[in-house]
């Protein structure tokens, strides 16, 4: 997994959500919002999978606490799927926020950056996330 792929998926992962906070019709905004959910999932889904091979490569010693943090974000955003149909607009959009700033941003700027920093400490090897 090259800089390019990360900043590919990191741009996928910043589209998707800018369209959770995009403004939509009032009887369009709970499909979107499920489309929003669906389309996370799958985008996290497939960048794990990448990210997991990748650590096994570099023998990334946090492995395995890396794999639960990712395993929670799933069981998370499965949980948030189940329950937004009731929720109004207002709350699912307060809530996808937070989840986005947990989940999204915390994990990449503090979990993601580890495996840089264990790369960085590897001189044979040295990738930026």
């Amino acid at each position: 997994m090259g800089q390019d792929d990360i900043d590919i998926e990191h741009q996928v992962l910043f589209e998707i959500a800018n369209l959770a906070f995009e403004k939509g019709e009032d009887s369009n905004c709970k499909q979107k919002n499920k489309d929003v959910l669906i389309m996370l999932s799958t985008y996290f889904e497939s960048h794990f999978k990448h990210e997991e091979n990748f650590m096994q490569e570099i023998e990334y010693p946090l492995y395995e606490l890396h794999c639960e943090k990712h395993e929670q974000i799933i069981k998370e955003i499965n949980t948030f799927i189940k329950i937004m149909s009731v929720m109004d607009t207002q709350t699912f959009e307060l809530e996808l926020g937070m989840f986005i700033e947990k989940w999204l941003v915390q994990h990449i700027i503090y979990e993601d950056k580890k495996i840089q920093g264990f790369l960085n400490a590897d001189n044979e090897t040295i990738v930026e996330l």
